[in-house]
């Protein structure tokens, strides 16, 4: 005959029954939480582009440069975030995919453009385009996302351009060019230390990056690689995006034999001036 528990145990073995039951509703409570929050911040942000449509910008800074590629019959747009630009895209297209590292942007984009079938959204991994079918794309687009990633990134996209690209496609990029005023590697080690990077700048060692641009991309940088990927940069806009460093840059890119042989290299010092009087002239009229 076994004998009766003692009130000990019946005890320890109600509080551990306990624990449990409160550790798998903090568990559930916690993941209806964060799915929650991950729900408004997704309608925040989306509701925030819809009230800030970037028509100026697009108008004066964006359509002008990309005009003779549109309209196109497939474009695929590189980092859309949660669509501000998708936005003025879809009207030049009759297909449109989506590629984001940033689940949350694919998730607005769905959602603010689901009356849309043929616009499509998918997560990448920061630099795959698996998702994107062979010989589909006629204009590849991306304006204000790429700036901030390196080298290894842009040339991970680069790479999968011949593949997706049909024989006139044209991409067009917005990246960095702070490459072009990076220091060697001895300075760079030796800036990572703050009281020596603030020296150096003060001294007019290292350029001012308050924009966080990639500081292993220039535009001479995206030509090599472009050429290592049998593509070719027909033109090239250096501009400066704030400050006066030239520390962006507008690439046109084809596949590199149905170009010219000579890239267009242009340097631009008012892009920000004709923004800023494009932006006024719009909330006057």
């Amino acid at each position: 005959m076994t004998n009766p528990p003692s009130p000990d145990i019946e005890r320890q073995t109600i509080a551990l029954d306990r624990l449990r039951l409160l550790s798998v509703g903090y568990y559930i409570s916690g993941a209806i939480g964060a799915a929650f929050v991950s729900f408004l911040l997704i309608h925040f942000f989306l509701l925030l582009g819809l009230s800030f449509i970037p028509e100026s910008q697009w108008n004066a800074s964006v359509f002008p440069r990309i005009r003779r590629f549109l309209p196109a019959e497939s474009i695929l747009e590189i980092a859309p975030g949660y669509g501000r630009w998708t936005e003025f895209l879809r009207r030049h297209c009759k297909r449109l995919v989506g590629i984001d590292l940033n689940q949350n942007c694919i998730d607005g984009c769905r959602l603010r453009f689901a009356a849309y079938p043929d616009l499509t959204f998918h997560q990448n991994d920061g630099r795959s385009l698996a998702s994107v079918a062979d010989a589909s794309i006629d204009f590849v687009f991306s304006f204000d996302s790429l700036v901030h990633v390196e080298a290894d990134t842009l040339d991970g996209y680069l790479s999968q351009f011949r593949r997706i690209m049909r024989p006139k496609a044209v991409a067009f990029l917005h990246h960095s060019n702070f490459g072009a005023h990076a220091t060697g590697p001895y300075l760079s080690r030796l800036t990572q230390l703050p009281v020596m990077r603030q020296l150096a700048r003060r001294t007019g060692l290292v350029k001012p990056n308050p924009h966080w641009r990639a500081e292993t991309v220039s535009a001479g940088i995206v030509r090599a690689l472009c050429e290592g990927h049998g593509l070719q940069c027909v033109r090239q806009e250096i501009i400066v995006w704030g400050g006066d460093v030239l520390n962006d840059c507008f690439s046109t890119i084809a596949l590199a034999d149905s170009t010219a042989s000579k890239c267009e290299v242009v340097v631009n010092r008012r892009f920000m001036a004709e923004a800023t009087e494009a932006k006024k002239a719009w909330s006057g009229s």
